[in-house]
């Protein structure tokens, strides 16, 4: 991804590697980009996800295959290999993950955290 123009714009990127990169965007959608690929192709896979409002937080979890994605009230769970909704979470309010927090899950992958002016711990079914 040396070169082009990506749309929209980008609100949280990780690296699964030394050339996968998966970035959100304000309009709610997941990517997964190849930089090995020419640019000018577009992402390698994309999902949207219905949260009403721009992601905040992305966590890449290799151990368990899977991104997680927070969003105003909700946690999501993507398979990390194609972004498929695996679990979803909605939070008992809105939470400001981008200034003040972020969603992990925890090593053994029982129970994640999402923190912003408050906070919660789940447990991962």
């Amino acid at each position: 991804m040396s070169s082009g123009k990506l749309e929209d714009s980008i609100s949280k990127l990780s690296w699964l590697d030394n050339h996968i990169l998966y970035l959100s965007k304000r309009n709610g959608s997941v990517e997964i980009w190849d930089d090995r690929m020419d640019v000018s192709s577009g992402p390698t896979v994309t999902a949207s996800i219905e949260a009403g409002s721009p992601i905040q937080d992305l966590e890449i979890n290799v151990a368990h295959n899977l991104v997680l994605v927070a969003v105003n009230q909700k946690v999501s769970f993507l398979s990390l290999s194609d972004l498929r909704v695996l679990n979803e979470f909605t939070m008992p309010k809105p939470m400001q993950f981008r200034e003040e927090g972020g969603a992990s899950l925890r090593p053994d992958g029982v129970r994640f955290l999402a923190v912003s002016d408050y906070y919660y711990e789940f447990l991962f079914i």
